[in-house]
C-alpha cells in the first residue's frame, strides 16, 4: 500500500483557533486563499492581514468584527 505525503489547508479563527467545519467534518483545501474564500462565503469576517474571525459571538470576537469594519470604512 503506497503512502504519501498530502498538504492541504484549513482556515482557523485568529481568535479562537476554531477550525471551519462543513457538513460535519473539517474543510481541508488546496490553497490557502481558497480555504479564506470557503470561510468567507460562510460568514467569517476578513480581519484584515490574512487573519479571519469565525462566526461566535462573544466580546472579543464581536470587537475584532468590529474593529475590522471601521478599519474597511
Amino acid at each position: 500500500m503506497p503512502i504519501r505525503q498530502i498538504v492541504c489547508h484549513a482556515a482557523e479563527c485568529d481568535l479562537c483557533k476554531q477550525r471551519l467545519i462543513v457538513d460535519d467534518g473539517e474543510l481541508r483545501l488546496d490553497t490557502p486563499e481558497q480555504a479564506a474564500d470557503w470561510a468567507l462565503g460562510n460568514e467569517w469576517t476578513d480581519l484584515g492581514g490574512g487573519r479571519l474571525a469565525c462566526t461566535a459571538s462573544d466580546a472579543a470576537h464581536d470587537d475584532a468584527r468590529d474593529a475590522a469594519a471601521l478599519t474597511a470604512a
